[in-house]
């Protein structure tokens, strides 16, 4: 299975229906949903890769298998600290220009757009090189899970445009 990424702009929208959660079975509940077990399990991996990081421990890294920090920049104080600063930085100018506006008696929310865009600018950088490193991997491991899929005889996947549909979304 050949997978890319695609993004489709259409005038008509489409409608995915999807089950609420309400109507989950106990089974897929218990497979979508974390416990509180799960959860709490996370918080401790979390803290535990997070102290490594800031040791300086090398087994800690972005493509490490076990102790993965991708995600996690933001825990450690000095990326607290970077992420308070571009979040307030974008508010700063969003704000000054609209002020500015207000003085001039206009009304131009594509002048705020730009103004934010090209705040948040090294943000939307960053984001988009650690895409493009995660890519290849995250790929891999998603054709990996396919073909696992694939070869497995027994899916507890339930087919929501079968008997399950939504009955608001039916018309």
């Amino acid at each position: 299975m050949d997978l890319k990424r695609k993004v489709e702009f259409n005038d008509k929208p489409e409608i995915c229906p999807v089950l609420d959660r309400y109507e989950y079975t106990a089974e897929e509940k218990a497979s979508t949903w974390i416990t509180s077990k799960e959860m709490t399990l996370i918080k401790e991996y979390v803290r535990y890769t997070v102290n490594l990081l800031l040791k300086g421990d090398k087994r800690a890294h972005s493509n490490s298998e076990s102790l993965c920090t991708r995600g996690l920049e933001y825990y450690t104080p000095d990326g607290m600290v970077s992420r308070k600063r571009a979040q307030y930085e974008s508010r700063r100018v969003v704000l000054d220009e609209q002020h500015q506006q207000l003085k001039m008696k206009i009304h131009s929310p594509y002048r705020i757009s730009e103004e934010y865009m090209s705040a948040t600018e090294s943000s939307r950088i960053t984001a988009r090189m650690k895409g493009i490193l995660d890519a290849p991997p995250t790929f891999e491991m998603a054709r990996l899970e396919v073909s696992t899929t694939q070869n497995t005889s027994t899916s507890t996947v339930t087919d929501i445009e079968g008997t399950r549909k939504r009955q608001s979304l039916v018309q």
